[in-house]
This record gives structure tokens, sequence and C-alpha cells, in this order.
């Protein structure tokens, strides 16, 4: 992110939605950021959460390895809290694989009789926002399949847990 100083803030362009012109607002003193367009706003550890798309606990030792300092063992770290991130870990990269593997098909010129369906019927105002919104596509190509393939149903139990 490029900051800039304006006054007693530095200020750039929201790192959580896209904009032409600055309305995140980094409060140095006061060690907090918060976007005026779209109204997030947090401390240090939310926005590395955020930004990583992690939890606390993990972006508290991602912060803490930056500045070489040691995290302390916590009780939390037993078996149960280990294979639940474990899990957790796996239909996280399962989503990111759905997601690269739509995005392929929406540039690989699969779509574009779909692409060609929306932009005629006028309902998306710019084609940047259906390609960068892959996630809403459906190509008829079937990502279950490609997860078979890799053997994610070896690696996670389905059954939902209390």
């Amino acid at each position: 992110i490029s900051l800039e100083r304006r006054g007693g803030n530095w200020w750039a362009c929201c790192p959580f939605h896209h904009e032409k012109t600055p309305s995140f607002a980094l409060n140095e003193s006061d060690q907090f950021y918060h976007c005026f367009g779209c109204g997030e706003s947090g401390d240090v550890i939310k926005f590395v959460q955020s930004m990583e798309n992690i939890e606390f606990m993990d972006a508290v030792k991602m912060l803490a390895e930056r500045v070489n300092l040691p995290m302390p063992q916590t009780a939390f770290d037993n078996g149960k809290t280990v294979e639940l991130k474990r899990k957790k870990d796996v239909i996280l990269q399962i989503l990111n694989d759905c997601a690269h593997f739509y995005l392929a098909n929406l540039n690989s010129g699969k779509a574009d009789k779909f692409l060609e369906y929306i932009y005629i019927g006028g309902r998306y105002p710019q084609g940047s926002c259906v390609r960068s919104a892959s996630a809403q596509v459906s190509i008829l190509t079937s990502f279950p399949s490609i997860c078979c393939k890799r053997d994610i149903q070896d690696r996670i139990c389905w059954t939902a847990e209390p």
C-alpha cells in the first residue's frame, strides 16, 4: 500500500475495495485504520487478518515473526484445535482452488457465449466486474471432478462438528 501523509493521518486507496481517490486513513498516533468508503476499520492485527484471510492467533504469530519476537506456547494448541485448524486450512485451499478453476475457465474462452449474453443484456455495467467476480459464474465444467482427481476427499472428514 502506498501511503501519503496529509495532516495527522496517512492516506491511501483502500486495499479492501476498488477506488480511485484515497479514502483509507491510517492514524499512527492512535494505531488504527479506517476506510471512509467501505467502513472497514481496526488495528494492525485486524488488518493482517483481513489482508491475509487468517485467524487472530495466526496474525499475531505472523507479526511476531516479522519483528523477531518469540511466541509463547499456549494450551490452545492441543490436538483437537490442531485438527480443526487442519480441516479449515484444507477447506480454504479447496475454495482457493475453486476460485482459480472458475477464473481460468472464465478467461480461457470457454465462457465467451456467457459473457456475451451478460454484456448484450446490460446485466453488468463493466466487463472487468464480470472477470474479477469470477466466483459468480458457473462454467459447466465440473469442479468436483477436479477435487476427486486430487484426492481431496481423503484429506478431510466432511462430517459436521458440534
